[in-house]
């Protein structure tokens, strides 16, 4: 009875004991003073690679192991290894080698670690390892440091056959597949410390160096914890420490061409973390700077820069493909055989002499022009502000501000057309309906209108319609809707707003469109389309509520959108964005249906900041008027088989058409007059084989053009 008492009241102890092992956070396996150099990594060769069985006995519990510590008691040293854990059921290694095999997946740490003299130095996995506590833990170090120093000594203890190691100046080792190396089995194992929670100030992680420069270099981390504080060391010197607040951060006062050690860790206020480190060496070549591409063609774009050195050869490289690198000795320099409607990366760095000495890279974006035939026959008008020269610099100190036209044929050819009482009057608004262009000034918030001459590209002097409109410094674009006869603007980035141009003072709100937007383009059947100025999607927007339905990304930054325009002839959206000598922006062809955009070129070559942008139809005639909306009637609307056509001829017209066209402007059909006496005229037009959908009935004359809609059942 007393020996049956004696096992269970040692067992009880057994569980209590292990039970509060389980409690634990931090496990100790191991003790004494005895040390070896060859585990769990050998410093006095480039590479190493150590492999350690840790029995579920010895271990004592499950759970998720975030960190690893081994003792080191010889001077500091910071070795780049990765570290793997495994579950194993192997006891013992039985030879030489008996390795056990890992998997990628069982990578818990990559990076440099430091191995600080007489403490335990600890490091914090990446990826932390659920142990089940049944199976035996494997650990692996794999020291990749491509270098050595004198040995350094590792509290270790006795397990006899626990250990494994090899080490080399030639062997890169993979622990994947270790299968050919023939290493050394060992009798002791390293001390460790496994910690089964997560640190109350984890270390940062993926420690970056980049943009070296010869003084100065940034560096950026990530952060794992909530910590907004971080400490910098270098090369060690832990009297040196400097404690900063922004992630990235600009280490400066380095001396050119020199090798340096820098640490990062957390400071979390009551407690830091451990130490993340990377290697790096400064540069003596300063890299350049205001890169930007000018003369963007299909196949070819000139890139520009400022060298910052003494640099007389520079590297380019496209898309980050280090294959793609040319070297070059001319800046500007006309890089070629680009593919036509891309995008590219490029970069540039200087070139100091070997490879060895260059400066890091700068980057800008470009795309190059599309070989997309467009059908527009129309020519092109907008209003600029800030015209560039050639050298990407401002025409003026002050805004530049004109009327302009210019042609798809050639982008960089601009004419000023401006010729008017009113001084080009400030506008982000200007539009063009048959023969008229109306705008908006932004200042005092006149709405005038001038007649455009085509076939001249002149405007003439500017009218005021209608003496004070809305806040004029807030209209951001206006465009005609001609199915309505309305015009449609956007007021304070956010509101859609009407009027009918008999009537201006007669303003409806539409609606909230919800969204900053600053450009509208309305096409010929009265569909409404925007681009959100900060994401560049494309919506279409419901001219009656002002609701809005997404088509998709532009894939465009859209910083400041500017303006739309429709070919109402042949249905192409235009959009031409803002441009700055930093960017690639110019003119697109945007996909009304799916938002897909072309890069068609620059204005003005180096660009300019084109505020609005209209078309107007080659087939018009100088000053060509709007016909009064009463001068036509269409019957019956809807049609079957005949629409009859029922215009008004007054003094001094002839020359007029009767034509059907599409939705998409294309002329469908013809009229037949029956009636030719003046002043009514009467047209027959047959629509019995068209398709079911809508057709617009357009009459021009020498003075005049309207355009009615019908419907074809």
């Amino acid at each position: 009875m007393k020996k049956v008492l004696f096992f269970f009241i040692t067992a009880i102890l057994l569980c209590i004991t292990s039970a509060l092992k389980a409690q634990n956070t931090t496990i100790q396996i191991g003790a004494g003073n005895d040390t070896i150099e060859n585990l769990p990594t050998n410093t006095f060769n480039t590479n190493s690679l150590s492999q350690q069985i840790y029995t579920a006995t010895e271990i004592g519990q499950s759970g998720t192991i975030y960190s690893i510590a081994f003792y080191n008691i010889s001077p500091n040293v910071t070795r780049n290894m990765d570290l793997y854990l495994a579950h194993t059921n192997k006891t013992a290694f039985s030879s030489d080698n008996d390795w056990s095999a890992v998997a990628t997946g069982d990578l818990v740490f990559s990076g440099y670690v430091t191995f600080v003299q007489n403490q335990w130095s600890i490091v914090e996995f990446t990826t932390p390892f659920a142990y089940n506590g049944t199976d035996n833990l494997l650990v692996v170090v794999d020291d990749n440091s491509e270098g050595w120093v004198a040995d350094r000594h590792f509290l270790v203890f006795n397990a006899t056959g626990q250990a494994i190691f090899d080490n080399s100046d030639d062997t890169n080792y993979d622990p994947t597949n270790p299968s050919g190396y023939e290493g050394t089995v060992s009798n002791v194992k390293n001390q460790i410390q496994l910690n089964f929670a997560p640190s109350p100030c984890p270390a940062p992680t993926s420690l970056t160096v980049s943009n070296i420069e010869p003084t100065s270099v940034t560096l950026s981390w990530t952060e794992n914890g909530s910590a907004t504080a971080w400490d910098i060391c270098l090369n060690g010197n832990e009297n040196n420490i400097i404690t900063v607040y922004t992630n990235p951060y600009v280490l400066t006062n380095l001396t050119p061409g020199m090798p340096y050690s820098v640490s990062v860790r957390a400071n979390c206020g009551d407690g830091v973390s451990v130490w993340a480190m990377e290697n790096f060496l400064t540069s003596t070549c300063s890299s350049p700077s205001n890169l930007y591409a000018s003369n963007i063609s299909q196949t070819s774009v000139t890139l520009n820069w400022i060298e910052n050195g003494s640099a007389t050869a520079w590297d380019i490289r496209l898309n980050d493909n280090e294959d793609s690198i040319i070297t070059i000795y001319t800046n500007p320099y006309v890089l070629t055989g680009l593919t036509p409607n891309t995008q590219y990366n490029v970069s540039v760095r200087a070139n100091c002499g070997d490879s060895n000495n260059v400066s890091y890279w700068t980057d800008a974006i470009f795309t190059t022009v599309s070989d997309y035939q467009i059908q527009s026959t129309a020519n092109w008008y907008g209003y600029a502000i800030n015209s560039f020269l050639d050298n990407g610099e401002y025409a003026h100190n002050d805004w530049e501000k004109e009327f302009i036209s210019f042609s798809m044929q050639n982008l960089a050819s601009v004419t000023a057309i401006t010729d008017m009482n009113l001084s080009s009057p400030y506008t982000y608004s200007a539009t063009y309906v048959n023969g008229s262009v109306w705008c908006i000034t932004c200042q005092e918030g006149h709405l005038c209108r001038a007649s455009i001459h085509n076939n001249s590209h002149t405007i003439s002097d500017f009218e005021i319609v209608f003496p004070y409109f809305d806040e004029g410094s807030k209209i951001e674009s206006m465009s005609y809707n001609p199915v309505d006869g309305r015009f449609y603007y956007i007021f304070n980035g956010r509101y859609l707003k009407s009027f009918h141009p008999d009537q201006p003072e007669n303003v409806i709100e539409v609606g909230l469109i919800g969204f900053d937007a600053k450009t509208l383009a309305i096409n010929n059947i009265g569909e409404a389309y925007i681009i959100q100025n900060t994401t560049g999607d494309l919506y279409q927007l419901n001219l009656n509520d002002a609701s809005v339905t997404l088509i998709g990304s532009t894939g465009l930054p859209a910083q400041h959108v500017q303006s739309m325009t429709f070919d109402q002839n042949t249905g192409e959206l235009f959009w031409a964005q803002y441009y700055s000598r930093f960017s690639s922006h110019g003119l697109y062809l945007v996909d009304p249906a799916t938002a897909e955009t072309q890069f068609l070129g620059r204005i003005n070559g180096d660009g300019c900041q084109l505020a609005c942008f209209f078309m107007v139809d080659t087939s018009h005639h100088d000053g060509v008027q709007i016909l009064p909306e009463n001068s036509i009637v269409l019957y019956p609307n809807p049609a079957k088989e005949i629409v009859n056509v029922e215009y008004t001829m007054y003094k001094h017209m002839d020359n007029e058409t009767v034509e059907v066209i599409d939705v998409y402007g294309k002329v469908v059909r013809t009229a037949v007059e029956t009636n030719n006496h003046l002043p009514l005229q009467t047209a027959q037009i047959n629509v019995s084989n068209l398709s079911d959908g809508l057709y617009f009935v357009r009459v021009t004359t020498s003075t005049g053009q309207i355009t009615k809609p019908f419907i074809k059942q």
